[in-house]
């Protein structure tokens, strides 16, 4: 008969591991907290092209959008969340002290994409907006 195992008292000491830290559930491998790279989707269609890039829990004004030498730059930076996990203790509403956190996968910091704009967008009428977390850029075509 196989013996079945319902608790492992070995997990805690995992989770305590600095290996396990900086390569397990507390991020992935290769993922900064200090520079990210929204992920974006372009449109194109015969007046203009539109830009939406995912912010999520990034505030309007830590936002830049530049126009500089045919390229589009959008740039800015995610502060962290409430608390900042195993650095400090976080409160909950209430202000009872919360475990540090078990899982961090959204990067924080500083974000930067360009892109080169065809010679056809009005650079003059660009504009831009940002709701729900998505930023949208409206490059209209002359």
């Amino acid at each position: 008969m196989t013996h079945l195992t319902l608790f492992d008292p070995s997990v805690p000491r995992l989770f305590a591991d600095p290996f396990f830290r900086s390569f397990g559930l507390a991020g992935l491998p290769g993922r900064s907290r200090t520079r990210w790279t929204p992920p974006v989707d372009v449109f194109e269609s015969d007046r203009e092209l539109r830009i939406e890039a995912e912010l999520p829990g990034v505030p309007q004004k830590d936002i830049s959008v530049r126009f500089h030498d045919g390229r589009l730059i959008i740039e800015g930076t995610r502060t962290p969340t409430s608390g900042s996990g195993q650095e400090a203790d976080r409160s909950s509403a209430a202000g009872a002290p919360e475990a540090p956190w078990t899982c961090r996968e959204r990067c924080e910091g500083r974000f930067h994409r360009s892109f080169q704009v065809p010679d056809t967008v009005d650079a003059s009428r660009i504009r831009a907006a940002a709701q729900d977390g998505v930023l949208t850029v409206v490059l209209p075509k002359a």
